[in-house]
């Protein structure tokens, strides 16, 4: 759904330390979500995003979706649930197709009072696992890590319910972030994100993406580059990368700059989708 963190019938558990960015990252990724994008470039149809944010006001969650261009037809906030079984009756009322839960320890502190212990942490993950892998929703649930290690805080059983654990950790320079991943998924690995103007982006030397998305990424990155620096930075023969290039161009995912210098020209990507509405749709504390 929202490649490389969310996908169909998969449970995904996204730990990191407090203020690291895990809520940020996943405002990102319903955003994209919303209006059917992927942080790899790929478009793919909008969803419908269930997105349960328990620890972070009504407008604050509204307004950071709203500027990072989420759609606000596609996209339901819930800042509060009575009980956790509460969020099954949003599921089938809304039929999201990506549900994202901010946090585990929010949402499950009516019925698990000791997170170590592993029968209730198991009782409540397994029932969510069910429905995810029945009904075939992409859905990601936060929670704190350990200071000592970074990996997730309580119960083993935690890890055990889930298809994905991602960690978040601090990456390279002062705004990289490195995701670890550990899963049920062949062919995932690890990968790294950059803060760029308010928003993470790939790190060009991801793995799996093709060609394209990893120039797309690089001018994101880098406004105003030139051939010469595509070539300089981003893996690829010189022939394969002038062909991807030409490929983004035709398809408008990136245009010369009109500000090109000499005979080289230069690249942007566009501007990012803004939505037409005030805010994102907010769904009542009941269903």
């Amino acid at each position: 759904v929202v490649a490389p963190i969310a996908y169909e019938g998969r449970l995904t558990l996204l730990a990191g330390r407090e203020k690291l960015g895990k809520t940020t990252l996943v405002r990102q990724m319903i955003a994209a979500a919303s209006v059917g994008e992927s942080f790899d470039g790929s478009s793919t149809e909008s969803r419908i995003v269930l997105s349960c944010f328990l620890e972070d006001s009504l407008g604050d969650s509204a307004r950071f979706l709203q500027e990072l261009g989420a759609d606000p037809e596609t996209v339901w906030v819930v800042p509060y649930l009575e009980s956790p079984d509460q969020v099954y009756e949003f599921i089938e009322q809304l039929k999201p197709e990506l549900v994202v839960i901010d946090s585990l320890s929010k949402w499950g502190s009516g019925v698990v009072s000791d997170w170590v212990q592993s029968a209730p942490v198991t009782r409540l993950l397994g029932k969510l696992a069910d429905t995810v892998h029945r009904e075939n929703i992409a859905t990601v649930i936060t929670h704190h890590a350990n200071k000592s290690n970074n990996t997730y805080r309580d119960s083993t059983a935690i890890g055990a319910s889930v298809d994905l654990i991602m960690t978040m950790d601090k990456g390279k320079g002062a705004n990289g972030r490195k995701i670890n991943v550990t899963g049920r998924i062949q062919n995932l690995t690890d990968f790294d994100l950059d803060f760029v103007d308010s928003r993470y982006v790939l790190a060009e030397d991801y793995g799996f993406m093709s060609c394209d998305e990893r120039i797309y990424h690089y001018v994101e990155r880098h406004p105003g580059c030139c051939v010469t620096d595509i070539r300089g930075d981003v893996t690829g023969s010189n022939q394969s990368l002038t062909d991807a290039i030409q490929r983004l161009v035709d398809t408008r995912r990136i245009f010369q700059d009109g500000e090109s210098r000499g005979r080289l020209a230069h690249y942007v990507v566009p501007p990012p989708h803004s939505p037409g509405v005030d805010s994102p749709s907010i769904a009542p504390g009941t269903p």
